[in-house]
C-alpha cells in the first residue's frame, strides 16, 4: 500500500460489497494477494495452476474459503489473512507439516504421504518439522527436516520441467553444490542432498562402521575420487558386467535411485515418489542386508540387485562374490561402501566390524579389472596377499582358506 503501510482497507472496501467480504476485487486465484506478494516462479506452480478438489474425507483443507480447487484457493491453501495460526507467515497452523498434510493425505493431492513419514525409516517431519526457521544457519541449523527444507512450495511443479535433473517437486529449492557452495536454485537433485547430508556438522553416525570414515556424501561422490556411483561423474570404471540395461558404463543416476519409498514407482508400487519413508533403513527403495552371516538371497541385497544382475554376480563374471556372499554369508556392505572411496578402487572400505588388520595392513590391490588381491583378516581368517582373478587359483586357494578352520592359540 501506500509507503508500504497495510491497512484494513487495503483489502477491504467498507462501502462495497460487490467481491463478498467487502473485499476491493475478486480474490479468485489470490488475485488480491498478488498485489503485493508475487513469488518467484508462481506462475507456473502445481499450486497455482492445479484443478484438483478435496473429496470430501476427513478434515477440510480449506475451513476459511468457499473456493473448491487448489488453483482458485491458491495462498489461501495455505495462508489465513486472518487469524491465522502463526504469526510469521500467516500460516493456517503452527504446526509446520499440517500446512501440508491436510491435501497431501490423498484427500486432495492424489498420493497420501502422511504414512511415509510414519515408516520404520522416514525423514522426521512430525518431530521436527518446528524447528525450521528462514533465518536458520543453511548449512548449520538445529538438526531437522520439513517439508520446507526440500520443497519450495510457491514453485513445486507436478512434473519434471524437463531443465532440471530432479524432480518437478524439488523446483525453486536451495541447495549445495559439488562444490560446497549454495547453489538457488539446485540443478539437480543431489545439490539439495547436500544441504544436509554434505558438510553439515549435525549428521549422525554411519550405518556401518567403515575402515575409512566419511559421512560427507558430497565428498564421496566427489569425481576425483578413485571409485563412486555415478551421481556427479561418470563412473570410473569402463567394464562393470553386471549391470542391468538400462544403465551402462556412461549412465549417470540420483540418490533417489536408492532411497525412495519402498512402495514407490520404482519398487514396482503405486505410493509416492521420493524418500518420505520406507519400511528400509536408511529409507531404501528395497531391502538391504548390512550384516553378516545372513543367508544371500534376492530379497537379501535387493537394493544392489536393482542394477547389478544377481546371475552375473552369483557367477563371479568379475570377483569371486558368491565364495563371499552365498558360501561365507558376507554382506556387499562388508567390503563395498555404495556412495564412494576416495582412495581404493571398485567401492572398496571394509566393515571393520567384520574386517581386521593382518599384518598392520587392510588393504586391497587391484591389478587389472578383474584381477587383484586382499590383505587382512576375515571372519577369523587372515589374507596375505590373496589373490584373484587371471593367474590366480581363486576358487581353490582361497576357498581353501576360507574353510580351513583359524588356527587356535595355545596358552
Amino acid at each position: 500500500d501506500h509507503d508500504r503501510q497495510l491497512q484494513c482497507t487495503s483489502c477491504h472496501d467498507p462501502h462495497n460489497d460487490q467481491f463478498g467480504k467487502f473485499l476491493v476485487q475478486d480474490n479468485a486465484g489470490s488475485a488480491l494477494c498478488l498485489n503485493c506478494h508475487v513469488p518467484n516462479r508462481w506462475k507456473d506452480s502445481a499450486h497455482k495452476i492445479s484443478t484438483a478438489t478435496w473429496n470430501g474425507q476427513g478434515i477440510n483443507p480449506w475451513p476459511h474459503t468457499s473456493e473448491p480447487t487448489v488453483a482458485a484457493n491458491a495462498c489461501a491453501s495455505c495462508h489465513a489473512s486472518h487469524n491465522a495460526g502463526t504469526k510469521p507467515r500467516l500460516l493456517n497452523s503452527a504446526v509446520a507439516e499440517q500446512n501440508c498434510l491436510p491435501c497431501h493425505n490423498g484427500n486432495v493431492a492424489v498420493k497420501n504421504l502422511q504414512p511415509e513419514f510414519e515408516k520404520f525409516s522416514a525423514h522426521p517431519i512430525i518431530t521436527t518439522g518446528h524447528l525450521h526457521d528462514e533465518a536458520e544457519d543453511f548449512i548449520n541449523p538445529t538438526r531437522h527436516v520439513g517439508c520446507v527444507d526440500c520443497h519450495n512450495a510457491h514453485a513445486a511443479q507436478a512434473s519434471d520441467p524437463g531443465s532440471l535433473h530432479a524432480a518437478g517437486s524439488l523446483v525453486g529449492v536451495r541447495g549445495v553444490s559439488s562444490l560446497g557452495t549454495v547453489v538457488n536454485p539446485v540443478t539437480k537433485e543431489a545439490q539439495l542432498c547436500y544441504r544436509c547430508h554434505g558438510d553439515s556438522i549435525g549428521k549422525g553416525p554411519a550405518v556401518v562402521t567403515r575402515r575409512v570414515a566419511e559421512t560427507n556424501k558430497r565428498l564421496q561422490f566427489a569425481g576425483a575420487n578413485a571409485s563412486f556411483h555415478p551421481i556427479e561423474a561418470v563412473g570410473r570404471n569402463s567394464s562393470v558386467p553386471s549391470l542391468i540395461s538400462p544403465w551402462t558404463v556412461t549412465s549417470t543416476m540420483t540418490c533417489s535411485d536408492c532411497h525412495n519409498n519402498n512402495q514407490g514407482p520404482g519398487a514396482g508400487g503405486t505410493g509416492a515418489r521420493g524418500p518420505h519413508g520406507s519400511q528400509f533403513s536408511p529409507i531404501l527403495e528395497r531391502e538391504m542386508v548390512f550384516v553378516d552371516n545372513q543367508a544371500e538371497s534376492p530379497a537379501a541385497y535387493a537394493m544392489c540387485y536393482k542394477c547389478h544382475s544377481r546371475t552375473s554376480i552369483l557367477a563371479d563374471e568379475s570377483f569371486p562374490h558368491r565364495l563371499h556372499v552365498v558360501d561365507e554369508q558376507t554382506s556387499c556392505t562388508t567390503c563395498h561402501d555404495s556412495h564412494g572411496v576416495a582412495s581404493a578402487p571398485a567401492l572398496i572400505n571394509f566393515n571393520t566390524a567384520y574386517v581386521s588388520a593382518f599384518s598392520s595392513r587392510i588393504e586391497f590391490n587391484r591389478s587389472s579389472p578383474f584381477s587383484g588381491n586382499c590383505t587382512l583378516t576375515c571372519h577369523s581368517h587372515d589374507h596375505d596377499a590373496s589373490a584373484y582373478g587371471a593367474g590366480a587359483p581363486i576358487q581353490s586357494q582361497m576357498r581353501k582358506l576360507l574353510r580351513t578352520p583359524p588356527k587356535r592359540k595355545v596358552r
